[in-house]
């Protein structure tokens, strides 16, 4: 198995996770980077997918198992300021100028 593309792929996945939804969570995270990394050995294991889809795919299983794992998970109430979406939209217009 190529590691780098899985490792990187996965902590992709995790990033997004954690920057741009409200949902994620721990339990959520650590669940998809295991599907992402198993998910990426039975795709080489059993089909003849280019090495070069390894982190994509391992990128968007990442994101799509953690999310709907979040769904049904608890998670911590406060994100203001800690997530893309929950940014204070002043605080960003007053960065930018």
């Amino acid at each position: 198995m190529v590691w780098s593309e899985v490792k990187g792929g996965t902590l992709a996945g995790a990033f997004i996770l954690g920057i741009f939804t409200k949902r994620a969570n721990a339990q959520g995270v650590i669940w998809g980077v295991i599907l992402g990394v198993l998910v990426v050995g039975l795709t080489k294991t059993y089909t003849d997918i280019s090495v070069y889809l390894y982190g994509a795919i391992s990128v968007v299983t990442t994101v799509v198992a953690g999310y709907f794992i979040s769904l049904f998970t608890s998670q911590k109430k406060n994100l203001n300021g800690l997530t893309y979406l929950t940014l204070d939209k002043k605080v960003l217009a007053n960065k930018e100028q």
